[in-house]
């Protein structure tokens, strides 16, 4: 996006400059390390900083052109891809997810007690997980860490977590191999379904998520420093989190260091806030940033 004033657009410079001081606030309490802010009005970046710390323990200052973990941030830019191959005709909305992965064609539902802490019983899934289910979060793949339900003790806990101790193929059998939280299409309820979107996008284009994701998003884009490792001689700009929370607990991030067991789309990506304003531009512009068109209006 085109640089500008935020006059230019609309905003005042004066009242933007309260974002300053709450960030700073928030770096002095011990709530943040750092922070990039990025904000863009009719095409133009009108403020884009940085503040505090990319690396507090080591004194580094944080840059503008920092990469952070992008978590579920990531699940966007794996539905862009996937809705590229639904242009294309090769995968649709209405397509069962048996079609692409054969083992989810007779998925069980569990019946919990009052309680919720037993599974009482499995009832046949009144439809199939259709694709669509996958892209809003209402397949009944709910992460492990959504509730403390039975049923959510079963499920892995998250994407990262996952793709740190499952291959694409592991993740498929244990999710499989599971009974649903709810019927397909009957609740919103957050989980794997974007990690599986970005599975099916891998085995219709033959090619891990990233080189899809290079190929037909972050290359066109412009997004350099997207992708799901940090390479060595970016690790330098990578941000660490605090040691601890603000309550005083430790805490970490999964590192992006290492490559992963599978890339997953629903939230092992790493991007900096000048590469995903770009993502989120082509959004807001329907479809095109620049001469790049990434998706029809």
């Amino acid at each position: 996006p085109i640089q500008g004033k935020p006059e230019d657009v609309g905003l005042s410079a004066e009242r933007l400059a309260g974002i300053d001081r709450f960030v700073k606030g928030e770096i002095d309490d011990g709530i943040l390390p750092g922070a990039v802010v990025a904000i863009a009005r009719r095409g133009k970046v009108v403020y884009f900083k940085a503040f505090g710390y990319r690396d507090k323990d080591a004194g580094v200052a944080m840059t503008t052109d920092s990469i952070f973990s992008s978590a579920s941030m990531t699940k966007p830019m794996t539905a862009v891809v996937a809705l590229q191959l639904y242009e294309q005709g090769r995968l649709l909305m209405d397509d069962p997810l048996s079609r692409h992965f054969p083992k989810f064609a007779d998925q069980k539902v569990a019946v919990l007690d009052d309680s919720k802490d037993a599974i009482v019983g499995k009832v046949p899934a009144t439809r199939p997980i259709l694709m669509q289910d996958l892209f809003r979060h209402t397949s009944g793949l709910a992460y492990g860490n959504t509730g403390t339900t039975a049923v959510n003790k079963l499920y892995p806990l998250s994407s990262n977590a996952s793709a740190r101790s499952l291959t694409g193929a592991e993740l498929l059998d244990t999710l499989a191999g599971l009974p649903l939280h709810h019927q397909p299409g009957a609740q919103w309820q957050y989980g794997f379904g974007l990690d599986v979107l970005g599975l099916a996008v891998e085995r219709l284009e033959g090619k891990s998520l990233g080189q899809a994701m290079n190929t037909s998003l972050w290359g066109p884009l412009g997004m350099t420093d997207t992708g799901f490792v940090v390479s060595a001689d970016r690790v330098p700009r990578y941000a660490r989190a605090l040691a601890k929370d603000p309550a005083g607990k430790p805490q970490s991030i999964p590192s992006p260091l290492e490559p992963t067991k599978f890339e997953c789309g629903g939230g092992c990506a790493v991007t900096t806030a000048g590469d995903y304003l770009n993502f989120a531009q082509m959004l807001l512009n329907g479809g095109t940033l620049g001469q790049a068109r990434i998706l029809s209006r």
